[in-house]
């Protein structure tokens, strides 16, 4: 699980061992520059009846995240860079409207696509993929 900064009350219910509030401060100045924190957002689009593009780009101004991770991202979000900047990956789903996508104003590398295991629940799941993202 990545917390954001925002995410206090959250923290406060993770077990302490998990828990980075409770987390002793890093003893010198080498080891607290070795630590980053960055901001992961998520969001699940729900295709087009879900979140649109002008949504995404309202919650990257106003949140500014480091990453955002987009699930059912559609190909209209190819658009994102060009209404907040930065870079974006979309890795579409074969035979589907949308695909997953990762956003950040950082340069990052491609990332990876993962096929997961077919899934065994009854009903019309479609083959499922994840992204590597370095």
């Amino acid at each position: 699980m990545i917390a954001t900064r925002d995410s206090g009350a959250m923290l406060s219910k993770m077990p302490m061992q998990n828990n980075p509030v409770s987390r002793p401060a890093p003893r010198t100045q080498a080891a607290a520059s070795r630590r980053t924190l960055i901001r992961v957002l998520s969001w699940n689009l729900l295709r087009r009846t879900g979140a649109d593009l002008q949504d995404v780009a309202s919650l990257i101004q106003s949140r500014r995240p480091d990453m955002m991770l987009l699930q059912e991202a559609t190909e209209e979000f190819e658009d994102l860079p060009r209404l907040v900047g930065g870079h974006l990956f979309r890795e579409p789903m074969h035979g589907r409207i949308y695909g997953l996508a990762v956003w950040s104003p950082h340069p990052i590398p491609r990332p990876v696509p993962l096929r997961l295991p077919v899934s065994t629940l009854p009903g019309r799941v479609p083959p499922r993929i994840a992204q590597i993202v370095q």
